[in-house]
């Protein structure tokens, strides 16, 4: 279940009773409101960057010892960088203040504009100014610029900070999502950390809707992240027809009836406040078995409360329940039932039960 979380970790859907609203990552790219977002993965030597070494506390990485895993890595990252990156205006996590300076000194030395700032910068603005103007191409950090900071000609970002959060992952992405005159997306540059416990999130987090699904995104190596996250919401309506043309009883073939009808209404559910996790109510599984479905396969109050909201929708838009499509179906209707309204579902279907009936013996 992927719960709303704050940037402290706390879940906010064990607070809040609804969620107003929510729209993803892949949605914000498709409509054009955010820059595409491109992984390119850093050819390092030995494959990545190995955390084994590196310990989790409290659900996150140890920044000493994360620092301490990377510092080796530095000089081949800044010259990888420097030979195939230097026309990107890139913003850089690390660990801590001294690796962030670290990694500046090493980009310098390899021919790129790069600057170190932090908060104790005493020519801080300065800093920023230069590189949003394009006289620094690559700006190097430890926490300073995770939030807050605006510079929307940003088109690569390098995290050489491994972390467990969502929400820093997103916030460090964040920086180079905005659209920009002659932007035409923004790269990911992944280092490809490697631990054997508790790997650290990768791009894949962003439009993923669960763990596996993650996995499935990266061993398929999809470098543009729309791409990934359609082609993983095709394998999401695959499973759905293949679970869908398994149900064979009476009953299952109800629900496939449903879904068939308002697929979008519940494909894509899942439970984010603590109260939607709970078991059904009585009078929502009432409401649902009266309409005809199997209710054994409501799980949970929030995927009955979808189901039942996706019923009212249709009656306040005047078209044809869930029963009467699939009366329609059954008795041959050749259009597309779900798009009847109640009122030709209703004449349509007494129409064809009177052409049913016997002629009377006079």
């Amino acid at each position: 279940m992927r719960d709303l979380t704050r940037a402290d970790e706390k879940q906010l859907g064990a607070i809040f009773e609804k969620e107003a609203y929510r729209i993803g990552l892949a949605d914000l790219i498709r409509q054009g409101y955010l820059s595409r977002l491109i992984v390119d993965t850093l050819p390092l030597s030995g494959g990545g960057i190995d955390l084994a070494g590196v310990s989790v506390r409290k659900g996150e990485f140890v920044e000493e010892e994360a620092a301490d895993a990377i510092a080796p890595y530095l000089d081949e990252i800044a010259g990888i960088i420097a030979a195939h990156y230097a026309d990107r205006r890139i913003l850089a996590f690390l660990p801590l203040r001294k690796t962030s300076e670290a990694f500046a000194s090493a980009c310098l030395a390899h021919g790129m504009k790069a600057e170190h700032v932090d908060g104790e910068s005493p020519d801080r603005a300065e800093i920023l100014e230069r590189f949003r103007q394009g006289k620094t191409r690559l700006l190097s950090n430890a926490m300073l610029l995770t939030e807050g900071f605006d510079c929307p000609a940003v088109d690569a970002i390098l995290i050489l900070r491994p972390t467990r959060s969502r929400v820093l992952y997103q916030q460090m992405i964040g920086r180079g999502t905005r659209l920009f005159e002659g932007k035409r997306d923004c790269l990911i540059l992944d280092p490809c950390f490697v631990h054997d416990r508790l790997p650290p999130l990768r791009a894949s987090c962003l439009v993923a809707k669960d763990a596996e699904e993650e996995k499935r995104i990266d061993a398929a190596g999809c470098k543009d992240l729309l791409e990934a996250a359609e082609k993983a919401e095709e394998a999401r309506r695959e499973r759905e027809e293949t679970l869908v043309s398994r149900l064979q009883d009476h009953s299952r073939r109800i629900v496939a009836d449903y879904l068939s009808i308002m697929l979008a209404e519940a494909e894509d559910y899942e439970p984010v406040l603590a109260w939607e996790s709970a078991q059904p109510t009585p009078r929502q599984l009432d409401v649902l078995d009266k309409a005809g479905f199997d209710t054994s396969l409501i799980s949970s109050r929030g995927l009955a409360s979808k189901l039942i909201d996706g019923m009212h929708k249709r009656r306040a838009r005047g078209l044809a329940t869930f029963k009467q499509v699939r009366l329609m179906r059954r008795l041959g209707y050749r259009g597309d039932a779900t798009k009847a309204t109640f009122e030709e579902a209703n004449a349509w279907i007494g129409e064809r039960l009177n052409k049913k009936k016997p002629a009377s013996v006079a």
